[in-house]
């Protein structure tokens, strides 16, 4: 694991060059949360949609959990997993088109890149999205995060 989080740093710290520090922290921040979403060491012991929730919570507005949990969106991969008998993990993402908005949040369009595979081999999935950022009571969440 520790090996993994190393690997996390490194590719943020690569990742992060031409970014402000403000970006830089929020490109980190979500590089944690979609860690937590996506990483399954053991697709036959899988995480369940409410574990993978419980990992995320402190990344996200209570609303966005909510919203994110009605979509059924943390099923996705342990299915993944499961059917192709394969186990996931983040390996990066990118933010692009920045756009500040009047109420003080955030949007960024987002590319990750996670990896499936087993003992057989691995292939690149490459999921794209948009995310919102707000600073809620003083701390920095996620108040949506929409994939397409």
């Amino acid at each position: 694991m520790k090996k993994f989080i190393a690997f996390i740093l490194l590719v943020t710290l690569i990742g992060l060059m031409g970014c402000s520090s403000e970006d830089e922290e929020r490109l980190s921040f979500f590089q944690e949360y979609k860690a937590e979403q996506y990483t399954i060491e053991d697709h036959e012991n899988a995480p369940t949609s409410e574990e993978i929730a419980e990992r995320v919570k402190p990344y996200l507005t209570d609303e966005a959990l909510k919203e994110l949990k009605a979509s059924k969106k943390f099923n996705v991969m342990p299915a993944l997993a499961a059917n192709r008998n394969k186990n996931i993990e983040f390996s990066n993402a990118e933010f692009s088109n920045k756009q500040e908005n009047d109420d003080g949040s955030i949007d960024y369009d987002y590319k990750l890149q996670l990896n499936v595979y087993n003992d057989s081999g691995s292939e690149p999935f490459t999921i794209v999205g948009e995310v919102t950022f707000i600073n809620k009571d003083g701390e920095m969440k996620i108040s949506r995060d929409q994939e397409s």
